[in-house]
This record gives C-alpha cells, sequence and structure tokens, in this order.
C-alpha cells in the first residue's frame, strides 16, 4: 500500500518545498501573484431535468480576474451536449458571469461562489447556481484548477422543462 502511495507522497512533498507563488519567482525576483488568469477546461456534465439526461463531455475557456486577494469575478463559456436518455438533443452554450470567494492557502487557493448567466440551446434560457473549487500553483504564472458548478437553466416547457446541470471540470491556468 505505501509502494502506490509513494509517488504522490513525494509529488505532495515537492511541492509544498517549492518556494511560495507570493515570494518570489525563479530568478529571486518578487512576482504579483493576483495576475489575470486565462484558462482552458475539460470535464463532464452531468444534467438531470425532464426527462432524465445523459452525461457529457464539456469542455470551455474562462478569464480570472482577481478583484481583492480574495475576490475574484470570472467570466466563463463551457459548451457540451444536452442529451435526454434516447440519445436526442441538442448542444448547449453556457455564458457565465462567475463571482468568486478565494481563500489563499499558500501554493493552493480553494474557492466558492455564485454563477448566473444564459444558455443556449434550441432556445436561450437564463440559469443560476452555486460554484467550489481549488487552484495549485505549480510556478510564478502556471498553475492547474478544478471546479464543480450546480446550476439550475430555467426552460420553456415547450423545450422540455427546467434542467439542473452538475459539471466538473479541470484544466491549466495561466496568469500575466
Amino acid at each position: 500500500m505505501l509502494t502506490r502511495l509513494a509517488p504522490a507522497l513525494a509529488a505532495a512533498a515537492l511541492l509544498v518545498a517549492l518556494p511560495s507563488r507570493a515570494q518570489s519567482n525563479w530568478n529571486g525576483e518578487w512576482v504579483d501573484p493576483h495576475g489575470v488568469g486565462l484558462g482552458v477546461a475539460a470535464g463532464v456534465a452531468v444534467p438531470n431535468g425532464t426527462p432524465d439526461f445523459q452525461a457529457a463531455l464539456n469542455w470551455g475557456f474562462f478569464v480570472d480576474i482577481p478583484i481583492l486577494n480574495s475576490f475574484h469575478i470570472t467570466p466563463s463559456t463551457l459548451l457540451y451536449q444536452l442529451r435526454d436518455a434516447n440519445g436526442v438533443g441538442s448542444r448547449a452554450t453556457d455564458v457565465s458571469l462567475n463571482f468568486k470567494f478565494t481563500v489563499p492557502l499558500g501554493r493552493i487557493d480553494i474557492f466558492a461562489g455564485v454563477t448566473a448567466g444564459l444558455t443556449s440551446t434550441e432556445s436561450i434560457d437564463p440559469h443560476a447556481g452555486v460554484l467550489a473549487g481549488f487552484t495549485v500553483h505549480l510556478l510564478p504564472n502556471l498553475g492547474v484548477f478544478a471546479q464543480v458548478n450546480y446550476k439550475y437553466i430555467i426552460r420553456d416547457d415547450n423545450v422540455g422543462g427546467n434542467v439542473r446541470d452538475l459539471q466538473l471540470y479541470a484544466g491549466p491556468l495561466f496568469r500575466f
């Protein structure tokens, strides 16, 4: 059991031993850890509405704009499929404005927040929800993140009713 955990423990120890992103870059110069970030994400969307929907691959991009050390505004766009149990469905695009409250913990930031925006399928419908996740800073300007969104898409009854949409995704984050 310990031999299986050894690589993960070694990676965690290396991550903790690296210099803090808030202190310096690799040349010893101080770096602003709160620059604007650009990210790409991929994951899975698990919608559950009426009728029940199938899970589908989602992907998209976002811009992370720090307003304060503990508050970020993050516009994002995610693309995925809304397919029912019979495989019939349509492409969906979520355009969202996310408000994230961040707790910086050195090389790892955890966050939670709210999201609101529009979902485009056969019609354009509003959505709102909550989000949570974390970012791991690997280099002064490069990190990775994972995030979970729970959105409630308010759809017209003619399109098939409201949809509760759980989205899990991760990807790289580049900071300027």
